[in-house]
């Protein structure tokens, strides 16, 4: 029988990458590249042992119904489901959990099944089946390395919404003045131009300012150079 391992370090807790593997909204998140969904038994929350899916989903162009049952559970460090009904003659889908620091875990998926129709089923298995399934599996990993950080990011931004809501408001409310250039005098007489720019959420104007009486004898040119 085939058998696939895949190992990938998730930077998260034991405990939270355990639970989120068990997760039907996080599986079902996960492969909705395929239109996957749990249609019967658990369908949501996180599985716990003898608890039975029946998952929907179109794997090589056909829509297709797999039943699997939760066979092994040790808190926080394993479980397996097996197939109980479904497309595969069998399969069992080990899940292990190993700390390496407090804040960093190595995930194992180790998938071991066989295809129905005997030996068409083993060239079936050569040609395309354990490809397909690796790719689910390395696409299922890829997604549980990045679920804690993106739920908490998520959270935080949930948090801070109301605050970020209030700032975007004063901000857009608020004129911004700016100095951008001083235009040099030339000899003789005492002339100077400040460019002020003002900003507002709905225009943007330049405007130029004399520096002093004297310079209004003066109007400014467009060869002065102003920024």
């Amino acid at each position: 029988m085939p058998t696939i391992v895949l190992v990938t370090e998730v930077s998260a807790p034991q405990h939270r990458c355990f639970d989120l593997a068990r997760s039907i909204d996080f599986h079902v998140d996960s492969m909705k590249h395929t239109g996957e969904r749990a249609i019967a038994g658990t369908t949501r929350g996180l599985v716990s042992l003898h608890d039975e899916v029946t998952w929907e989903a179109r794997h090589l162009f056909i829509r297709q119904r797999l039943t699997s049952r939760i066979t092994a559970l040790d808190p926080p460090h394993f479980f397996a489901d097996e197939m109980v009904k479904g497309a595969f003659h069998s399969f069992r889908h080990e899940h292990r959990f190993d700390v390496l620091f407090p804040t960093t875990t190595r995930v194992t998926d180790t998938f071991t099944f066989r295809s129905p129709l005997g030996p068409l089923g083993h060239l079936a298995d050569a040609l395309f089946v354990t490809r397909h399934m690796r790719s689910l599996l390395r696409n299922h990993q890829r997604n549980l390395k990045s679920g804690p950080r993106l739920r908490s990011l998520a959270r935080i931004h949930t948090e801070f919404r109301p605050l970020t809501r209030a700032l975007l408001r004063s901000a857009s409310q608020l004129h911004t003045c700016k100095q951008t250039a001083i235009a040099p005098a030339r000899p003789g007489h005492q002339r100077a131009h400040i460019a002020f720019t003002t900003r507002t959420a709905t225009r943007r104007e330049c405007r130029t300012f004399p520096r002093s009486r004297k310079s209004k004898n003066f109007p400014h040119r467009a060869h002065d150079p102003i920024i």
